[in-house]
């Protein structure tokens, strides 16, 4: 079978995933869906706006990238366009309006994205056997991505146990940036023809870095108070 005829569905049907994944996200951040007793009740809701506008532009020039084949041709546009998106993520650590949204977000929420990995991760795999991405990233990333998911919804709901699927999260996260590097990068190089898709690291990588940066600062936070809480 020619494993490039199903790059083309493989590719629509990540590019759809991603946008579901986004619009979730986007969704459990909004100010609307707090409760009456929630932290982050009437904060400014332009923060939301903005987030929604540049999460559209983002996946909008990461389609088009993805149609156009520039990662293969100018492999800077997709270093330069991670290293925006990363940078955003990283900066929302310390933005207090970022922090207010995600100390919002429920549990059961979280836990919803969280189970987004073990589509991203099945996707994952199923690129890796075909082809349309090399085998040992493929198998790596993607089996992380399952274990993350998987532990989300099998672990129960306290507060070391949200930690450390945050942190492993994290570390899957940090192989997955690795791998692309060492691995996609030059692969792509060699097999231009394939064209993979740019919204899986532009957009979703960056959204789940976020929700495990949170969860591990938020986890981190109420251990630290609550030491105080006692002496007090």
């Amino acid at each position: 079978m020619d494993t490039l005829a199903l790059v083309t569905p493989m590719r629509l049907s990540l590019s759809l995933s991603v946008a579901a994944f986004a619009w979730g996200t986007w969704r459990a951040l909004t100010p609307a869906a707090d409760p009456p007793d929630s932290p982050a009740r009437g904060a400014p809701e332009a923060w939301h706006r903005r987030l929604g506008l540049r999460l559209l532009g983002l996946f909008a020039l990461a389609e088009l990238v993805t149609q156009q084949g520039l990662v293969a041709r100018l492999p800077r546009v997709f270093q330069l366009g991670m290293a925006l998106a990363m940078g955003v993520t990283l900066a929302s650590v310390a933005g207090p309006e970022a922090r207010a949204r995600f100390d919002a977000m429920p549990a059961e929420r979280e836990r919803g994205l969280l189970g987004f990995r073990m589509v991203f991760g099945a996707f994952l795999y199923a690129a890796a056997f075909s082809g349309v991405l090399p085998p040992r990233f493929g198998l790596l990333a993607g089996t992380g991505d399952l274990l993350v998911g998987w532990l989300a919804w099998a672990l129960p709901e306290t507060r070391r146990a949200r930690l450390a699927i945050h942190v492993v999260g994290l570390v899957d996260l940090a192989s997955v940036l690795a791998g692309v590097a060492l691995d996609v990068l030059p692969w792509v190089a060699r097999h231009a023809e394939v064209r993979p898709a740019v919204s899986l690291p532009w957009v979703a990588v960056p959204l789940m870095l976020a929700i495990n940066l949170h969860g591990i600062r938020r986890g981190l936070a109420v251990a630290a108070a609550r030491p105080t809480a006692a002496r007090a």
